[in-house]
């Protein structure tokens, strides 16, 4: 069962290793290797993930301001009431720059009285909704966005590879890769100009094949009769 796992998870990860490469190839190949890695890691126990993703949006998110609902909002009022022109993105901007920019709310955002409550409690204020502040909501927001998503993001992964790590998984964006990697240089080998699509095909399951053996291989050889580590685990 284990050994199915981990050939499924390099498969994986040596098919999509292969695609990304030959897709963005020549000048950014070395994109393959990061995807590989990535998908490697991910599908192995791909249950696990799905489990531990809201474990791990609570842990980045735990004390900061929660708008999930406010942007619910936002997009209910643009699609019944403004039909999704331009003023949406723009109050999605204003959104975030007076939550996080100002520690403030405005009216219709927060449509129940206890929604008022808790957001005043915890230090925000009601401002109104004018001209001058959706504008400058807006800028601050645009820049928060800006500044703020990729450490927001790196976080949110940092937590959730924490929540799932495991050597297997190791092993599968490795191996997997690796298989990838080998079939994405058997290409560029072969194969210059244009090339028709059933060679790419070829090359993704190659590399998937190539993939899901060497996982096998390390797993059966190394990890479990030389290295012993995972015996113990399938006990």
């Amino acid at each position: 069962m284990e050994t199915k796992k981990i050939a499924k998870a390099c498969f994986i990860g040596g098919a999509v290793c292969s695609a990304v490469a030959m897709l963005v190839n020549p000048a950014f190949w070395w994109f393959g290797l990061l995807a590989g890695l990535a998908a490697g890691y991910l599908s192995y126990e791909l249950r696990e993930v799905r489990e531990k993703i809201p474990l791990a949006w609570r842990k980045v998110k735990r004390g900061s301001v929660d708008i999930l609902m406010e942007l619910i909002e936002v997009v209910f009022i643009c699609g019944l009431i403004l039909g999704f022109p331009i003023w949406f993105p723009i109050l999605i901007f204003a959104l975030v720059g007076s939550r996080v920019g100002e520690k403030c709310f405005w009216r219709p955002m927060v449509f129940a009285e206890e929604r008022k409550r808790v957001l005043e409690e915890r230090g925000f204020k009601e401002k109104p909704f004018i001209f001058r502040n959706v504008v400058r909501w807006t800028l601050k927001g645009i820049g928060i966005s800006i500044l703020k998503s990729p450490c927001f993001l790196g976080r949110f992964a940092w937590h959730l590879v924490k929540l799932i790590h495991s050597q297997e998984r190791v092993l599968c964006a490795i191996d997997g890769t690796l298989g990838g990697a080998i079939s994405y240089g058997l290409f560029s080998w072969l194969h210059s100009g244009s090339v028709p699509l059933a060679d790419y095909a070829m090359f993704v399951v190659f590399g998937g094949l190539i993939g899901a053996a060497i996982g096998v291989a390390n797993y059966e050889i190394v990890s479990k009769r030389i290295l012993r580590v995972a015996a113990s685990v399938e006990k």
